[in-house]
């Protein structure tokens, strides 16, 4: 009985990757940068880095910082023109992306919060 409750447990926790795998590479095929670059990890943990590089590359088209931030440490990019300008363009967003401090994104939660309490109490319901 015990043996059957651990296979069934390995059955789940097997599955369940298979499961988030496959909503990835939807939600990837879908367009959703998040998606390509968290399939296209799944993909360097499953050793397929040439399919993974492609899925960060489409992700870091479309302004993903991590996919170009990947791309910029893990390849060798200097002889391709393409990813060579996405790193460019991507540099410049990441200067324009703002960096907070942990005491700012407190602050900044703290003020959402009071936010969402006095639009929770004007319209009557809670969170």
């Amino acid at each position: 009985m015990f043996r059957a409750h651990r296979l069934l447990i390995l059955l789940v926790i097997f599955l369940s990757q298979y499961i988030h795998a496959e909503g990835n590479l939807k939600d990837a095929q879908d367009g959703l940068p998040k998606a390509q670059y968290e399939y296209a990890m799944s993909l360097i943990e499953a050793g397929k880095k040439n399919t993974a590089l492609d899925w960060f590359m489409i992700a870091a088209a479309q302004g993903h910082l991590k996919s170009s931030l990947w791309i910029e440490q893990y390849i060798d990019y200097s002889k391709d023109e393409f990813i060579t300008a996405l790193i460019a363009t991507n540099e410049e967003l990441k200067n324009k992306v703002k960096s907070y401090t942990y005491s700012e994104l407190e602050e900044i939660k703290k003020k959402v919060r009071q936010v969402m309490l006095t639009v929770n109490s004007y319209y009557g319901y809670f969170m």
